[in-house]
């Protein structure tokens, strides 16, 4: 009996067909990169932008991968597990009275962008490929910087955002400029005060985004084998972060860095494997109503909400829907997706084969980064436009993977030692 642990090889397509797939593969993570800017400087200059324009782009991108992640081949493991995320959303369904698409679509993502990452067999480097988003990002962001009124008539955040309902017009009442509303960071930065107040968001339109895609380029270097190879990416890390003036991501930077020099590798794997039990113990610790908007507020909100819960919400089958649950991730999926499937996909992540050290490195930072930020946001760790290069860069590393095989990780001949 197989059980869903998926250490199983994921099989690269045939050549001509994993070919096409490699092609795909890096139209799709730039057009997540860059889709909703685009969109947003067509609701700016030409005409408004529905909620249904971003479901569909999405959908539409999905939908490709989708198609071919079913054709295979594709471990069996992998192939139920992804069964598994609709048969659990139409029990719930019954129990809820109430369906998002949005419920499937955050669980979908990962197996199908792993999947795709394994077929990855593109002569760019994922390497380049890293470097060239961080690129982007940290250029439209120093743009954003130094020249916000032109950025703001290029792209009105604010009123993008309005338009595809993720504001209220109220919103305008409090928005500085065009920017989002959480593009200034009132009572002045915490990075670097003499920058000023205001926050980037770059191509992400979110500064939330912003510092988490900090986050993932500071993993990507953490996890090469040697500081020459890795301190490019840190540096584009902290860059990020400061632009953002994101206090989560450059705490955590701070942290994984800490952790990476100090830990043994198979200590850092037991960390992160068992990371969402710790954080969600001292968010119990902490468990109150959120009253500041700090660590503590945000941690204690999501103890708080977990520990009144009612048992049917631990398994998603409430159909009392009395909160969207803003910052409190954990809380989030655990009444909307049940605790079961929940643990049945950290369990096959956390023991997913990876092709070397680098990739188990790699793996532990981010089963840290998601443990991290489900308790202290919502859903940004489903924003489509950086977690679709999450779990692509995850595929990449994986052991049958077309990238691991090749050697364009790092660009060099692969290695097994880090």
């Amino acid at each position: 009996m197989h059980s869903f642990n998926l250490k199983y090889s994921l099989k690269p397509v045939e050549r001509a067909s994993s070919d096409a797939l490699s092609n795909y593969a890096i139209f799709l993570l730039f057009a997540a990169l860059l889709y909703q800017p685009f969109l947003c400087f067509v609701n700016t200059a030409f005409f408004s932008i529905k909620p249904v324009s971003l479901m569909l782009a999405e959908a539409g991108l999905l939908a490709v991968v989708a198609l071919n992640f079913l054709r295979g081949p594709v471990s069996l493991p992998m192939l139920a597990l992804f069964l598994l995320l609709f048969a659990n959303a139409f029990l719930l369904v019954l129990f809820q009275q109430y369906f998002d698409p949005k419920t499937i679509r955050n669980l979908m993502i990962p197996i199908l962008m792993i999947w795709l990452g394994a077929q990855y067999n593109h002569k760019i480097s994922v390497d380049k490929l890293v470097k060239i988003f961080a690129w982007i990002v940290i250029i439209v962001g120093v743009f954003e910087f130094v020249l916000p009124e032109i950025y703001s008539k290029i792209f009105n955040v604010i009123n993008f955002h309005i338009s595809i309902g993720r504001a209220s017009e109220r919103a305008l009442e409090f928005a500085e400029g065009g920017f989002s509303l959480n593009g200034v960071r009132w009572g002045g930065r915490n990075l670097l005060p003499f920058l000023g107040d205001h926050r980037t968001s770059s191509v992400f339109l979110e500064t939330v985004n912003m510092g988490n895609f900090g986050v993932l380029l500071g993993c990507w270097g953490l996890a090469k084998k040697n500081l020459k190879a890795a301190l490019p990416f840190v540096i584009a890390a902290m860059i990020v972060a400061v632009l953002a003036d994101s206090r989560f991501a450059s705490t955590l930077i701070v942290v994984l860095i800490a952790m990476r020099l100090i830990f043994s590798l198979k200590l850092l794997e037991v960390i992160a494997y068992f990371s969402p039990i710790f954080i969600l113990l001292l968010c119990f610790y902490l468990q109150g109503p959120m009253i500041d908007d700090n660590f503590k507020g945000r941690l204690g909100s999501t103890g708080y909400y977990i520990l009144n819960f009612k048992a049917s919400e631990y398994f998603g089958l409430s159909n009392y829907h009395y909160s969207l649950f803003v910052d409190q991730g954990y809380a989030y999926l655990l009444h909307f997706t049940g605790l079961i499937l929940l643990v049945i996909i950290w369990v096959s992540f956390c023991r997913l084969k990876m092709a070397s050290n680098e990739g188990r490195v790699f793996k532990s930072l981010i089963a840290l980064l998601i443990a991290a930020n489900l308790a202290i946001s919502g859903d940004s760790m489903f924003a489509f436009k950086w977690v679709t290069i999450l779990w692509f860069l995850v595929g990449t590393m994986t052991a049958g993977s077309r990238a691991a095989g090749l050697g364009t990780i790092s660009g060099n001949k692969k290695t097994s030692n880090v």
